[in-house]
């Protein structure tokens, strides 16, 4: 149901019988309707609060004038579209590359990273501590050549509030502009073989490339609001993962664009 909305995000805005916007448009309502139960069973529940943001959710649409139900609900589409559609993606794409031919240098260089981890604490049962991610060294290159590959939305919207003289041409003021991800991430002047996976680039990778050539989580003002979460999620996957599984890939991994980026018939390991 949450898949076939995310299809028709960006689709042809026709809402007729068969198209992919008809479909979204139906499964939003049903999104919403899922929502709403969800809301309304933690305002009856009499289990203890968890402090959580759905009781934070539900004390905004007591207290708050402008807060209702149906904005509550989809501000929960929003946070589930945000923190799981774009992660999925990545964490997908990530065990793709992890699975390729050249990855077991890559795991292998992980995994010693992260076995370091464990061998130095006094106990190597207790879980994952903020000192231990901040030590990290190559697993940000791992997530960075990640987010560089996958690029999983198919562009960032903007409107310039003003007009923009950029190499002789000129954006009027209140066009909207989308900066494709894609073709900043894979232009060669500024990532050598932009088409490899290769972690180690990101060795002689300068602040102004960082700044400017690598957007992953946007940019400017609006610049996504969960980019230290992601990174510290996706540092725990990667240290789960290496140290205690051993995988080989079994079928999938073709990838497609929605226009969003997708795996035709999933990626199995």
């Amino acid at each position: 149901m949450l898949s076939e909305f995310v299809k028709g995000l960006m689709s042809i805005p026709l809402n007729i019988p068969g198209t992919t916007y008809h479909r979204c448009m139906k499964n939003q309502k049903k999104v919403l309707q899922l929502m709403k139960d969800i809301l309304r069973e933690g305002q009856n529940s009499t289990e203890k609060r968890k402090g959580d943001f759905l009781d934070q959710l539900i004390d905004d649409v007591k207290k708050e004038e402008f807060m209702s139900v149906d904005l509550a609900a989809v501000i929960m589409i929003a946070l589930v579209f945000a923190s799981f559609e774009t992660v999925s993606t990545a964490f997908r794409v990530a065990m793709m590359f992890l699975t390729d031919q050249q990855a077991p240098l890559i795991v292998k260089e992980l995994l010693v990273e992260h076995q370091t981890i464990i061998h130095n604490r006094e106990n190597v049962d207790s879980p994952l501590t903020w000192e231990e991610y901040k030590s990290m060294t190559f697993t940000p290159k791992v997530i960075n050549e990640t987010l560089r590959m996958t690029n999983s939305l198919p562009g960032i919207v903007r409107k310039a509030n003003k007009d923009v003289h950029i190499n002789g041409y000129v954006i009027p003021r209140g066009w909207i502009i989308i900066v494709i991800q894609t073709a900043m991430h894979m232009n060669p002047e500024k990532f050598k073989d932009p088409l490899s996976f290769n972690p180690w680039r990101w060795n002689d990778i300068g602040s102004n490339i960082m700044g400017k050539s690598f957007i992953p989580y946007g940019g400017g003002k609006r610049n996504c609001a969960g980019t230290e979460f992601f990174k510290v999620l996706m540092s725990v996957f990667l240290h789960v993962l290496v140290t205690k599984y051993s995988w080989i890939k079994v079928k999938g991994g073709q990838a497609v664009r929605w226009p969003g980026l997708s795996v035709k018939d999933g990626f199995h390991v």
